[in-house]
């Protein structure tokens, strides 16, 4: 693939004069071996899953050098975001270069035009050969619920992308290495009729869904400053980090597990062995998505499902009314979109549900909101469902759920259980269902995120984005990210091929789609 690169003299010898130490790989401030979280990540993506994007279709030329020096202003913010990353005796620790040091690599058309020849064989990834209206380049406005559900939905050029740098694995060599491997990779595609792409790929260990947001909006506040020559009258991001400058830098750079307030993560010895028998002879009983092909080499593909603002603020309204939550609806709506597809009737079968969920503003004065890293703990629950259950009655024991779970600190006791679960699901593959490394049916967040910046996107010209992390290697069947954007929801749904289809998967999503459509009587 033919590249250029972007890159300042003053900040090319990032990592020139770096000197590796016994067990602290730099002498910055900033340095530190991984906490256990953080050490999970790099395991799991050694298979494949946490490779984090985030991207972004500009509906006019950008000029990669402005790209370069945006990724740069964003990186001096955030000590994470200049992390590399060493392996020392067999464990990784975090490198922090003074200076920022990513170099955008742009790819000229001739090779975009050969990726996308490689990757997005109608035969194979859209059977109908269409491309769905909804999954265009401005899925944002085009949430209608006209929109029919039994359509082959395809995927434009620019997603086809996404799904190529969601693939593309710089982190899945586990030796000890003690050059600095970069955790942050930045490309920019140039597309047809001027549109401009620009892919954010990190590694998840260093940033989670709430990081990939906070990423995105200082990235746009500074293009519209570079752009205007002024900041944008409502921006709010970083206000905290330029008051206290260095500080809060050392403030955001901790590990999940040094942030948890003193005592709020205790659980005693045996109750640790109680619980991974529990979750482990759990597993066995849980039901799954059936697999098409388990055994071919695997990938991350992505469906999207869109609802119109009008849909969306009815099913917030409603979810209010049946009390729970978009996080209880869309787990149910996954649930019985699975149960409809396998024809369940009145059969019952135990599905298992991980919810991420956001600890920044749980864990006191440690964290910012705008802390950049991997700040998220995940809650499994087991649902008992069939394909009759109803909706709301489903929401709700979701929710109530994930509640409860709360209530009882499983967020912070039980963290150190799920990671541990999770890499002896990566070591022992075989002790997952046909080795699928499948730890449960659908993965979703807490709550959505809100995007409000529609004046913004408008004047810098942001025509649509996506952010996303892989999970081909171990994880769940579906990945939801869900955003609340002017009002209107757009998830993007992750989920691993070939073990799933993109047809399967497609008749999944719309089934999810028409049951809440069919639940907020849309």
């Amino acid at each position: 693939m033919l590249t250029e690169t972007v890159m300042f003299a003053s900040e090319s010898n990032a990592i020139e004069g770096i000197a590796v130490e016994e067990r602290n790989p730099l002498g910055t401030p900033h340095s530190r071996m991984l906490g256990g979280t953080e050490e999970s990540w790099c395991k799991a993506l050694g298979g494949g899953t946490g490779i984090t994007i985030l991207a972004m279709l500009f509906s006019e030329s950008v000029n990669p050098s402005e790209l370069q020096e945006v990724v740069h202003t964003v990186q001096r913010t955030h000590p994470r975001l200049r992390s590399q990353l060493v392996w020392i005796d067999g464990r990784p620790a975090f490198s922090v270069s003074p200076h920022p040091y990513v170099e955008v690599q742009v790819v000229d058309s001739v090779s975009t035009s050969e990726i996308l020849c490689e990757i997005s064989s109608p035969s194979v990834s859209n059977p109908s050969g269409e491309k769905s209206s909804s999954d265009g380049i401005n899925a944002e406005n085009d949430n209608s619920s006209s929109h029919t559900d039994s359509e082959e939905e395809g995927l434009s050029d620019w997603q086809y992308l996404v799904e190529h740098e969601l693939n593309t694995n710089e982190w899945s060599d586990q030796s000890d290495f003690q050059i600095p491997k970069d955790m942050f990779i930045a490309r920019f595609y140039r597309l047809p009729r001027g549109y401009s792409l620009a892919i954010l790929r990190l590694h998840t260990s260093i940033c989670d869904r709430a990081s990939a947001a906070t990423i995105l909006t200082e990235m746009l506040e500074a293009f519209y400053e570079k752009k205007y020559g002024h900041p944008h009258p409502k921006k709010a991001t970083n206000s905290q980090t330029e008051k206290n400058g260095c500080h809060e830098e050392n403030l955001n750079f901790m590990a999940i597990e040094d942030a948890i307030p003193r005592g709020q993560a205790n659980k005693p010895f045996w109750a640790h062995g109680v619980d991974l028998l529990g979750y482990s002879l759990g597993s066995r009983r849980h039901a799954n998505l059936p697999f098409e092909d388990p055994n071919s080499p695997r990938s991350s593909q992505i469906v999207r499902l869109c609802l119109c603002s009008e849909g969306t603020a009815r099913l917030e309204n409603l979810c209010k009314t049946e009390g729970t939550t978009m996080c209880g609806a869309l787990t149910a709506a996954g649930l019985k979109a699975t149960a409809v597809l396998k024809e369940l009737g009145n059969r019952w079968e135990h599905y298992s549900v991980i919810t991420l969920v956001d600890c920044r503003s749980l864990v006191g004065n440690s964290l910012s909101d705008h802390s950049v890293g991997f700040y998220h703990s995940a809650i499994m629950n087991t649902h008992h469902i069939n394909e009759t259950v109803d909706f709301w009655e489903l929401a709700r024991q979701c929710s109530n759920a994930l509640d409860t779970s709360m209530r009882n600190r499983k967020h912070f006791t039980d963290m150190s259980d799920v990671n541990f679960l999770m890499c002896q699901a990566i070591q022992h593959p075989y002790l997952t269902p046909s080795s699928s490394l499948r730890t449960s049916l659908i993965v979703v967040f807490e709550g959505p995120m809100v995007d409000e910046m529609d004046e913004l996107k408008r004047a810098i010209g942001l025509e649509d984005y996506m952010g996303c992390s892989s999970v081909h290697g171990v994880g769940p069947s579906l990945a939801v990210f869900d955003t609340v954007r002017n009002g209107a929801l757009d998830c993007a749904c992750v989920y691993p091929a070939s073990l799933h289809s993109r047809k399967q998967m497609q008749t999944l999503i719309n089934c999810m789609k028409s049951i809440l459509i069919g639940a907020a009587k849309i």
